[in-house]
């Protein structure tokens, strides 16, 4: 499927070559891929409630700057409403921190199996000598942006 069409990658020389990785190689670098997706949803999910909470800190202090450099500080039910509203957002962000890690993990786990297999040497059924480990850490680098140096 798109596995397939992802293991074509240029070459030393320019054209495209096949690379002939084992099905077992293939499955694990499938779950990389999947895991590394994941990794990156949840690093986004978290850099966003990092940034609404920091919002929400900063809408406090800039009623409070306000309120004192006025002289009076407004509505009084606003402020344990905003408080209360950056409690939830610290809620939210200790939450996506949590699975952020976890995500972390997973695919720390997953990469850690990968790099054993290249380093023990079955990615590929090729014969003799080849340069199917250099090409495939190549090919997860460039397409993916995922290191396995």
């Amino acid at each position: 499927m798109a596995l397939a069409t992802s293991l074509r990658k240029l070459g030393r020389t320019g054209r495209v070559e096949d690379l002939k990785v084992d099905r077992r190689m293939s499955a694990v670098f499938q779950e990389l891929v999947f895991r590394h997706g994941i990794l990156i949803s949840a690093k986004r999910w978290e850099f966003g409630w990092k940034a609404l909470f920091m919002a929400g800190c900063a809408v406090v202090l800039a009623f409070l700057g306000m309120g004192i450099q006025a002289g009076r500080f407004g509505p009084v039910w606003l402020y344990p409403i905003l408080v209360v509203l950056n409690i939830g957002f610290f809620a939210k962000v200790k939450a996506a921190v949590e699975i952020s890690q976890k995500a972390m993990v997973n695919f720390g786990v997953v990469r850690h199996h990968l790099m054993g297999m290249l380093e023990v040497g079955t990615v590929c059924d090729c014969d003799g000598s080849c340069d199917c480990r250099e090409r495939l850490r190549r090919q997860a680098l460039i397409v993916y942006g995922i290191s396995l140096f």
